[in-house]
């Protein structure tokens, strides 16, 4: 199991948008527990969790047309540099 995401935005785009003619939509969900930026500026933090997420998305209507599902998912990381110019990381 990898490491959960502290922010998901999810864009759901018809392909005849892509061509400019259409809008498109998206959402934010903001998954800290403390609904927090995440940068430690609100004097909060918490701990990085792991598990697996899943998007599962349910219509009302039949969709006419075929559209795209965009997610991006912004993850809690560390990277540090060292006065010796050494990079470390949290991450593989």
């Amino acid at each position: 199991m990898g490491q959960l995401p502290r922010r998901i935005i999810v864009g759901f785009v018809d392909n005849s948008a892509l061509k400019g003619s259409l809008g498109n939509t998206l959402f934010a969900f903001n998954l800290a527990p403390e609904l927090s930026n995440g940068f430690g500026s609100e004097g909060q933090l918490s701990e990085i969790k792991r598990g697996s997420l899943r998007l599962q998305v349910n219509f009302r209507e039949e969709l006419n047309n075929t559209i795209n599902v965009i997610m991006y998912c912004e993850y809690d990381s560390l990277i540090q540099i060292s006065h010796e110019k050494t990079v470390t990381t949290d991450y593989n």
